[in-house]
Formats: structure tokens, sequence, C-alpha cells
């Protein structure tokens, strides 16, 4: 599997599993904790078993945290039927957009720029563009 794939896929996982908790009648405490708990133990067993390296593996963790950790929040604000303050608001909108940011520099650290990408590099035509993490990152983990 791809990181794209565990990443977002796991997300996703993470998503249905809170929704299909609720509405077997869990509430949202137990819901948000099993679903981000059931996401995190599948993936470090995946990444056991595969031997992912340290980065992949914080990202994946991070990312399936506050993805549970959001669920539950949206949860209690939509169950108390509070509006929820423009302040909370930026600061998610600030960690989602990090999280992102933070998952496609580990994807191009894995796979280089796509190709398309070089088109609006400096001097392709005399040189070849190089975009890989140089040495640390490996890409036989997550093979094309």
């Amino acid at each position: 599997m791809t990181f794209t794939e565990t990443l977002f896929g796991g997300m996703l996982a993470i998503v249905i599993l809170y929704y299909v908790s609720r509405t077997i009648g869990l509430s949202n405490y137990w819901s948000s904790l099993l679903s981000g708990v059931t996401g995190l133990v599948t993936f470090l067993g995946y990444g056991l078993t595969h031997g992912l390296e340290g980065d992949v593996v914080a990202i994946h963790i991070a990312f399936y945290t506050a993805t549970a950790g959001v669920l539950g929040l949206f949860g209690k604000i939509s169950e108390s039927g509070i509006k929820l303050h423009w302040i909370p608001k930026i600061i998610l909108t600030f960690f989602v957009t990090l999280v992102l940011l933070m998952a496609l520099f580990l994807s191009i650290s894995i796979y280089g720029l796509p190709h398309w990408a070089s088109k609006f590099m400096p001097n392709t035509n005399k040189q070849k563009v190089h975009t890989n993490f140089s040495g640390t990152t490996n890409n036989t983990y997550f093979p094309d």
C-alpha cells in the first residue's frame, strides 16, 4: 500500500467507524475513542510487519489521533447545540492545513515531485531534476 492510501484511507476508516458506532448507539466519547484506538492499533500492526520508518509512523499517529479528536469535538458541539466560536475554527483550520502540508512534504520526500511539476522548476532543459530527500527515506516501503 502507498503512503497516501494508508494515511487518507486510515482517516476515512476512522470516520466511517465513528459514524457506524454513533449509529449503533455508542456515546460521542466512546465512538471517538473506539475509532481512534482501532485506527492506531491497526496501523501500528501494519507498520510493525512492514518495517516503516519513524517519520511515516509519526505522521500517521498524529493524523489518526487528530481525526478522532476532531470527530469527538464536533460531535460534542453538535450534541449541545452550541455554535463554535471563530477562534477555534481558525485554530482547527491551521492544524488541518499543517497536517496536510506535512503529509505533502513526507510524500515528496519519499517519491519526489510528480513529473508534471518539473515544468515549473528552473533549468530543467539543462539538468536532470532530482527532488527526493537525500538518503534517510527509503522508497522500498511504499513501492509505486
